[in-house]
């Protein structure tokens, strides 16, 4: 008879002593039926129960556009009114096309959909776009730091909707609230070097261009040349390790730019003729000096 031993009371038994299932090594679960059980009912005991509300007498289904009794809606705790929005008809109708996928067009809203819609927006008040924002803003670690944005990000940079369901920088949006509008052509820029931050003290934003932008980069080493930190971690001891040229090589070449060809001199080290340009016009090798 084949047995295993439950991960949950240490006890070999049968394998007809636990559920079966494809998922698992072994074709059956690592747990045996009594444990099992006991997990499920512990799991429920612990499952917070919410508040059943109030459910409505009647609702409007948007798709069929019938004003139905609550029975025809399926219980769905997580909506407000308590009830799913389409009723069990339509619902059923969408799962069989979601099957197919032949997804059913969708139904413009009648009357009552606008009518509806309408109360809604005029529940609840649109909140300020600025109480919005800086809700997502980190300021806990004082007005001099970098105030990380907490919100969604877009291309490592933070991302702000607005109420015309444009995406906005997060810094470029706190720059705006704060000191006004941006000028056309000009950019929201980092002193601090950190995407995130949305702090608009000016040794943490400016504005500036986008030549701004890269003469800054320049400036503070974050170019990323490939060329550049890879022949700047390389020694001369581990050199001849991964390069045909010695640093002696790399000064003769740059010596002979304007007196011999650059395909004599590849020719010579055999090299290619790009790798002697590289080295001339300081691509390469310019950590060394010439």
């Amino acid at each position: 008879m084949d047995t295993r031993q439950c991960t949950a009371c240490k006890l070999v038994k049968s394998l007809d002593e636990f559920y079966a299932s494809k998922h698992q090594a072994g074709g059956h679960r690592y747990e045996c039926k009594a444990c099992a059980k006991v997990k499920a009912v512990a799991t429920r005991a612990q499952r917070v129960q919410r508040p059943t509300p109030d459910l409505p007498a009647e609702k409007h289904c948007p798709r069929c556009h019938e004003t139905l009794p609550a029975s025809a809606f399926s219980v769905d705790l997580g909506n407000a009114s308590g009830l799913r929005a389409y009723c069990k008809r339509c619902s059923s109708a969408l799962t069989r096309a979601r099957q197919l996928k032949q997804p059913l067009a969708p139904t413009p809203p009648c009357n009552e959909c606008l009518r509806l819609q309408s109360a809604r927006g005029q529940t609840v008040a649109p909140r300020p776009i600025g109480e919005r924002f800086w809700e997502k803003v980190d300021m806990s670690q004082g007005p001099e730091s970098c105030w990380p944005w907490t919100g969604a990000t877009q291309k490592g940079y933070g991302a702000f909707g607005t109420r015309q369901g444009h995406l906005e920088r997060a810094h470029r949006m706190a720059w705006m609230l704060t000191h006004g509008e941006i000028p056309d052509g000009v950019n929201v820029l980092h002193h601090c070097d950190n995407p995130l931050c949305c702090n608009p003290h000016p040794k943490h934003l400016f504005l500036g261009t986008l030549s701004d932008n890269t003469r800054d980069m320049h400036a503070k080493g974050r170019d990323h040349n490939f060329f550049t930190a890879y022949y700047a971690m390389l020694s001369e001891e581990t050199l001849p390790l991964f390069h045909k040229l010695t640093i002696d090589d790399v000064r003769y070449i740059y010596g002979q730019h304007g007196i011999t060809s650059a395909g004599s001199l590849a020719q010579r080290f055999s090299v290619a003729e790009s790798t002697i340009y590289r080295i001339w016009s300081g691509r390469t090798w310019d950590h060394i000096e010439k």
